[in-house]
């Protein structure tokens, strides 16, 4: 996060690897907070989110600015992971390194 302020939040992310990498932005750490719209200000661009959960994918080397409009306290907080909304059990692993 470089921003935090009464309407959201701005973040900012690289894909320094070799690979496109992919993952999911949350609302809070308890998914308590409605991310309302994603706004991308490099490509003059608002993104719908209307949910606690907003997946990104970048490109290798790319990098992405984007400011979350939130609904602060908006949901119930939880500790549901993203994926378990889609049905698939949540699996955490260490990081494979080389």
């Amino acid at each position: 996060m470089t921003h935090i302020g009464p309407e959201g939040v701005n973040v900012s992310f690289h894909n320094a690897g070799a690979e496109s990498a992919s993952f999911i932005i949350q609302g809070g750490c308890f998914g308590e907070h409605e991310i309302v719209n994603a706004r991308i200000p490099a490509q003059n661009q608002v993104i719908p989110v209307h949910g606690k959960y907003l997946a990104v994918k970048l490109l290798p080397g790319e990098g992405a600015e984007m400011h979350l409009e939130l609904k602060r306290f908006f949901q119930k907080p939880g500790y549901q992971m993203p994926n378990e909304c889609a049905g698939t059990p949540t699996t955490i692993r260490p990081r494979q390194i080389g």
